[in-house]
């Protein structure tokens, strides 16, 4: 298998970094067996975009379905989610990708001045208290996240509006959660 063919497929880029043609090859090695794969590499090397590349590589071939990312911070998250976006762009494959951040930051009510500057422990348990019903008050954004057990026709109408956008960014998915009134992030 030509596997540079297959990578120029998914890589939206005219050139590779220095050992970027490598590192795909070793993520699309680990992915295509189900292994951990450990790459530490500089800022600016093109980590991201390498690990999505092998990814879709694999993804082709029907070896993988999902691919979860965890990141650090907000701006790893939107790097990851514009070269996400850029592969789409690139190649004809389908890509879906639906970033969430702290609940905090993609909560609808939380965006008030009352709650902004709250500290992240005390919102969490303002939340919960929110959606126990414990206060006087309740989360209007997450009980229209529900109906019953099952998710709410504002909340299938968002997934159906963020699968349209394929690639989506935290603050797109916020966007579209505070037109529809709901709760991004179901409660624990």
């Amino acid at each position: 298998m030509d596997y540079k063919e297959l990578f120029a497929k998914f890589f939206p880029y005219k050139s590779y970094r220095a050992g970027q043609l490598k590192a795909i090859r070793f993520l699309f090695e680990a992915f295509k067996n189900g292994r951990i794969a450990l790459l530490s590499s500089p800022c600016g090397t093109g980590k991201s975009v390498s690990v999505l590349t092998a990814y879709m590589a694999v993804r082709s071939l029907g070896l993988s379905k999902r691919l979860l990312v965890l990141t650090r911070t907000r701006n790893q998250l939107e790097i990851y989610c514009r070269e996400a976006r850029r592969i789409s762009q690139f190649s004809s494959e389908k890509v879906m990708v639906v970033p969430l951040t702290s609940r905090k930051h993609m909560c609808p009510k939380a965006s008030s001045e009352d709650i902004k500057n709250v500290p992240y422990g005390d919102f969490l348990k303002y939340c919960k208290s929110l959606r126990s019903h414990s206060l006087d008050e309740k989360c209007t954004f997450y009980e229209s996240t529900f109906s019953g057990r099952r998710p709410s026709w504002s909340t299938l109408k968002a997934l159906d509006k963020l699968e349209g956008f394929g690639v989506s960014t935290p603050h797109e998915v916020f966007r579209v959660v505070c037109r529809l009134r709901i709760m991004p992030i179901r409660g624990f």
